[in-house]
């Protein structure tokens, strides 16, 4: 378990620097973080700026969005 995570109100998602320091070619920047992070992460990666909080009108990547 992680000590010293940060809390989201949304979920955290991966940003450009984080995709790109990661060395994973397979996250897309705004993709979820894995299930067991999104509501926590580790406080140094949101600080690196490898993750930030999605906004709420932000479609989760792979799901679609409907408006009726």
């Amino acid at each position: 378990m992680l000590t010293n995570q940060v809390k989201a109100s949304t979920r955290w998602v991966w940003t450009e620097k984080g995709v790109q320091e990661s060395g994973q070619p397979d996250i897309e920047p705004g993709a979820n973080l894995s299930y067991n992070l999104r509501k926590k992460a580790p406080r140094s990666w949101r600080d690196m700026g490898w993750i930030r909080e999605a906004r709420p009108d932000e479609a989760e990547i792979g799901q679609a969005a409907w408006d009726f």
